[in-house]
């Protein structure tokens, strides 16, 4: 059981590692753009929770430089759409990664529910053990 928990671990800190990055890097593309870097922007690009800025210390750091940096606060807050091939291809880029982190969440989950059949099938021929166990002695005692 250790293991599975591990491996628990493990896939969630990949996974969180992942949100951090798709984070981070529409903060940064929306900087690029000249955009201002909303928590409510941010939510609708990346599909990630308003807490998620909030409460990742790493994101909300980042997040808090971008404000207070001057090309932010100096730029349009209202921003439009310059090229709508661009947007297109960046909003595509970004659900393409949310899909290569879901894939690969479910990747490792698979492999935790096939270990875990694995070790079913051990306790289920344990079982059948014992039970052909009980039979003879009953047939003994007959």
């Amino acid at each position: 059981m250790d293991m599975n928990y591990e491996k628990m671990i493990a896939v969630n800190r990949i996974e969180s590692e992942q949100k951090i990055k798709l984070a981070t890097m529409a903060i940064e593309q929306l900087i690029e753009r000249g955009e201002y870097p909303s928590v409510t922007l941010l939510v609708k690009k990346t599909g990630l929770s308003r807490g998620f800025f909030y409460k990742n210390p790493e994101v909300r750091s980042r997040l808090d430089a971008a404000l207070q940096s001057p090309s932010v606060s100096c730029r349009r807050i209202w921003s439009g759409s310059k090229d709508s091939k661009n947007d297109n291809t960046e909003a595509l880029q970004m659900e393409i990664m949310e899909y290569k982190v879901r894939n690969r969440s479910l990747s490792q989950e698979n492999e935790e529910l096939r270990g875990q059949i694995e070790e079913l099938k051990v306790q289920v021929e344990k079982l059948k053990g014992r039970i052909k166990k009980k039979e003879l002695s009953m047939l003994k005692k007959l």
